[in-house]
């Protein structure tokens, strides 16, 4: 059994499909398509930037007074936000007292995700707890977080999925089927979770390799900018069995 993950999308990429095990560098290009979708299939326009909302992974509430990108989560953590670049599109929401969230994906995944957004963070208390209990160790306040966040067609095609960075002090974690976590870069049977996660990662731009399924390709950034005291979260588009 293969599994699947949250943060709210689906995707779908438009277009040439590249030759498989590859990532894919979306373009800043309109929405595609010469013919006029239905409602039910309308995506979001770029102009019409990104909503989402802000919530406390341990409650699940929304989480007001947010910046993301600089507009303020409203009281139930929604927010709208226009991102200075599509291609990759990033956000980064910060608050006094959680711990900073920097989500990375380029527009085939919005444009197949659609609004909102799910941005879940935890209080800075909480968040250390939780990377203590992980990683067995404190956080470091001069290192980051880095989650690849594998969206596939459905549970099952992200079974075997490997994320890999450079770094010898980085930990790396995948969650079984119980939700334990394993000290691997594999995705495992039926996860709880199609994350790849390492911790002790060091500030500034980090190179995600991927290996794929064959006939599997994956649309996002393959550099992302890691920064201190602050998880980020990578999602790609994966088609392709």
């Amino acid at each position: 059994m293969r599994s699947y993950l949250l943060l709210c999308v689906v995707l779908a990429v438009s277009g040439c499909a590249p030759e498989s095990n590859e990532f894919v560098e979306s373009e800043d290009s309109e929405t595609p398509g010469d013919e006029d979708p239905t409602p039910d299939d309308t995506p979001p326009a770029k102009e019409d930037g990104v909503a989402g909302k802000v919530i406390d992974r341990a409650t699940g509430d929304g989480i007001a007074n947010v910046s993301v990108n600089g507009e303020i989560t409203a009281e139930d953590g929604t927010f709208i936000t226009l991102p200075t670049s599509w291609d990759p599109t990033m956000l980064l929401a910060t608050a006094d007292g959680y711990i900073s969230w920097w989500s990375v994906f380029d527009l085939a995944t919005w444009f197949a995700t659609g609004p909102p957004l799910e941005i879940a963070t935890w209080t800075t208390a909480g968040g250390l707890a939780w990377h203590e209990e992980l990683a067995d160790s404190e956080w470091d306040e001069g290192l980051g977080v880095l989650i690849v966040d594998f969206r596939t067609s459905s549970p099952e095609v992200a079974e075997g999925l490997i994320a890999d960075i450079p770094g010898d002090s980085v930990a790396v974690f995948t969650w079984d089927a119980d939700g334990a976590p394993v000290g691997s870069g594999m995705i495992p049977a039926n996860p709880a979770k199609t994350w790849v996660l390492f911790t002790g990662v060091a500030p500034g731009d980090t190179t995600v390799t991927l290996t794929l399924h064959d006939g599997m390709v994956c649309s996002g950034p393959s550099t992302v900018d890691v920064m201190p005291r602050t998880v980020t979260q990578l999602i790609y588009l994966c088609e392709g069995e």
